[in-house]
């Protein structure tokens, strides 16, 4: 299909579903929001610690991530001193992190990144150089030392797999996807992987630990998601890791990555947020401690304790009772900050065909539309909201609300229909339910190539930068919102223009999404985006 007839369907297809969704209004089911990536500035730092590289005694103070949730205590160990964690503390490159007994800890990187550090575990940051112009050109590497780690990749490792690296003691895990958990001591490492896929190599000559990416030896293992059910481990005792189903993994604490059966969250009094250094004030510093089972003076993984086999049998007991009563009462809590699997969401971005690059928010059409309706589409994305048994809110929330930005992707479609990289860079959405109308801005930019056709006075390659400002009427029954005409504010053109917007918010009102087009006079940007509150 030529490009230019699909846009003129596109576009009629976009409002035909706006105007029917308008007329009817399906029942939501509420589900947590997804939290937006913090204000820290992209950078490209490495470990500078002496033990990474002896020619440097300095570390880096630039941040490359935060401490989002917190439960319990928890440890970090920076330029030789040992500091508590706090929720929303700012996380540096040759930080150690350490949790206690009922330690929990969250972190969000700059690329958007999420890191879940259980109880009794210690996890160094040794490298995160993220590049945001350039995101093939970024690369992390972690050390898990102890305990369990799970990790949900951002655009860094998105972009960049062949350097991405978690190391553990007997092995190294590269990635081939984005959302897998591992368990790690001196004497074993279990894997499982939830969407995506990695590979597990044990070191050796040709697989070194400050090697970068996934290791392609005759030892190494690849594990799936679809491989549902499996676990990869490896021991020193296997000539090289095993595939076998996780209740074969004796002793495992990935076992407890599970709700316990019956166990009732006590998360309710838990406010996680996305947390920067400037709004940490605001976090919740959570501890649940004192409602486990008592196991004396907290202990950081890796300090030393009451020796004996007596002391030890009982440390080792009382750490598993407390590691299930917190999971237990976190456990609600956790997923709203970790998973973001398709049930998770009251809205869902699903596409039709195979994903545009640089697209990392829609899935696939047929697991998005799953007791879903569809609300808005352009023939590319559509957005789907969750049915059943929710009230609808809109009607009764009043005055002004704000969201902000959890995910989006864009593209520059320019004179010539070329396809150019483009990216959100920031943006504000906010609902006044007493005048039903719905404001937004959008900041842009836009990487042309060579061969892009543009305007008069642009030379191709250039970067374009725009910024969207719109106001669309909400219907107050359904939840849809269009665009009333508007000015929106161009640069470097002077031109005023006029962006189309589409978009629905949760019947709970607490997501919203939209698709938008904003032309200008070297072509059109383009995409969708997701808000939470």
């Amino acid at each position: 299909m030529r490009l230019s007839a699909r846009l003129c369907w596109s576009a009629l297809l976009w409002f035909s579903l706006a105007m029917h969704a308008s007329a009817q209004a399906p029942s939501v089911q509420s589900a947590p929001s997804i939290p937006s990536s913090p204000s820290i500035p992209s950078n490209s730092l490495t470990d500078k610690s002496p033990a990474s590289n002896p020619a440097s005694s300095s570390v880096s103070t630039v941040a490359v991530g935060s401490v989002s949730f917190l439960i319990g205590q928890a440890s970090v160990t920076r330029a030789g001193a040992t500091l508590p964690i706090t929720a929303g503390m700012p996380l540096q490159v040759g930080d150690r992190l350490l949790t206690s007994l009922s330690g929990h800890i969250h972190v969000r990187f700059v690329d958007g990144a999420l890191v879940s550090l259980r109880p009794t575990s210690s996890l160094s940051i040794k490298e995160y150089r993220f590049d945001a112009q350039t995101p093939s050109n970024s690369e992390v590497r972690f050390e898990l030392e102890q305990g369990v780690v799970r990790a949900i990749s951002g655009q860094a490792a998105e972009s960049a797999k062949d350097k991405f690296r978690l190391n553990t003691p007997l092995a190294a895990i590269g990635v081939k996807g984005t959302d897998f958990v591992v368990e790690a001591s001196s004497a074993r490492v279990n894997a499982i992987v939830n969407q995506g896929a990695i590979v597990l190599a044990p070191f050796d000559s040709q697989c070194l630990a400050s090697s970068t990416g996934p290791c392609s030896t005759l030892f190494a293992k690849e594990l799936t998601a679809a491989l549902k059910g499996m676990a990869l481990t490896f021991n020193l005792s296997m000539p090289s890791p095993q595939l076998l189903p996780i209740g074969q993994l004796k002793g495992s604490e990935l076992f407890n990555l599970t709700p316990p059966m019956g166990a009732i969250s006590q998360a309710g009094n838990v406010v996680p947020n996305s947390i920067n250094a400037s709004n940490a004030t605001n976090a919740a510093n959570v501890s649940v401690a004192s409602n486990a089972v008592s196991a004396g003076p907290e202990r950081v993984a890796g300090s030393t304790g009451a020796t004996g086999e007596g002391s030890a049998s009982n440390a080792a007991n009382n750490n598993r009772v407390q590691q299930t009563q917190v999971d237990g009462q976190a456990y609600s809590t956790v997923n709203q900050i970790l998973n973001r699997t398709v049930s998770d969401s009251s809205l869902v971005w699903g596409r039709w065909g195979a994903a545009n690059p640089q697209d990392n928010l829609t899935i696939a059409f047929k697991d998005a539309m799953q007791n879903r309706a569809v609300t808005v589409g352009d023939g590319y994305a559509f957005l789907f909201r969750q049915e059943n048994n929710v009230p609808n809110l809109l009607s009764v929330q009043q005055g002004n609300v704000n969201f902000a930005l959890q995910s989006s992707y864009a593209y520059f479609l320019d004179l010539g229909n070329n396809v150019n990289t483009a990216k959100v860079n920031s943006g504000t959405l906010g609902v006044n339910f007493s005048t039903l109308d719905v404001k937004t801005t959008l900041n842009l930019t836009a990487q042309t190539v060579p061969s892009s056709v543009l305007g008069s006075g642009i030379t191709p390659g250039a970067t374009l930068s725009e910024t969207l400002t719109a106001t669309a009427k909400l219907n107050a029954t359904t939840g849809i919102f269009l665009l009333s005409p508007v000015t929106a504010v161009a640069m470097p053109s002077s031109a005023a223009v006029t962006p189309t917007l589409a978009g629905t918010l949760s019947l709970d009102t607490k997501q919203a999404g939209y698709l938008f087009s904003l032309p200008t006079g070297n072509g059109a940007f383009k995409g969708a985006t997701l808000w939470g509150r």
